[in-house]
């Protein structure tokens, strides 16, 4: 019986992990989190197959440094091709070699094997610095109230956005059981509320800049929105 049930159910689980960027400035080290929480669905299979596919995603907010004078820096979810996602960040780390992880994952699962490492490194609470080619995309605003002042952050070059002195020393994920972070990227941004698709509707589709396609669930991605 239990058989049968493997053969039409699809596996779940979830992963919650505190993504945290360290930001050195002239006024000293600042920081800045958020919790998210992956969930992947392993599609079913058997007389179950067309009605439920593989799925994966990440939910919760952006993360955000507050570097003073008005100043904030954001980690989004994902950039407007999804070609840079948190989620896809997780999945490499878990990877990383196990010297990399603190503790390590007792399996060492390749990247993609969530059914084997989210069990894992929710034990272990494991913890890793994230390389730099697994950067999630970063961005600010020259105004926080005109969403069309957005622009891209270079993680090599802090200064040109924010003055001498900026650099971002590292980005750590933590597996935590914390909660989700909800209600900093509202506060932080309050026309977000209002948004539906592109922050930038007039200019999304004809814009070169491509944090100007940025939607909404780039910032925040919840259960109610």
């Amino acid at each position: 019986m239990l058989g049968g049930c493997d053969i039409l159910f699809p596996a779940r689980d979830s992963l919650r992990y505190r993504v945290r960027l360290e930001v050195e400035t002239p006024s000293g080290l600042r920081q800045g989190s958020s919790v998210l929480e992956s969930r992947n669905i392993s599609g079913a299979t058997g007389l179950l197959r067309s009605f439920q596919y593989p799925s994966s995603d990440c939910y919760g907010e952006a993360a955000i440094v507050d570097l003073g004078g008005g100043k904030q820096l954001f980690a989004v979810r994902e950039d407007a091709y999804s070609s840079r996602q948190i989620y896809e960040m997780v999945q490499r780390m878990l990877a990383y070699p196990p010297d990399e992880l603190h503790p390590p994952l007792p399996s060492s699962p390749r990247r993609g094997n969530w059914q084997v490492a989210y069990p894992e490194a929710r034990k272990a609470e494991t913890r890793a610095e994230i390389h730099r080619r697994d950067y999630p995309l970063l961005v600010s605003f020259r105004d926080r109230r005109d969403p069309g002042t957005i622009y891209e952050v270079d993680p090599d070059d802090l200064s040109s956005a924010f003055g001498a002195g900026h650099r971002l020393r590292r980005i750590i994920v933590q597996v935590t059981s914390d909660p989700l972070t909800d209600g900093p990227v509202l506060d932080a941004l309050p026309w977000l509320r209002d948004v539906r698709g592109s922050i930038n509707p007039l200019l999304s589709q004809s814009s070169a800049n491509p944090v100007a396609r940025l939607g909404r669930h780039a910032f925040r991605y919840m259960d109610d929105a």
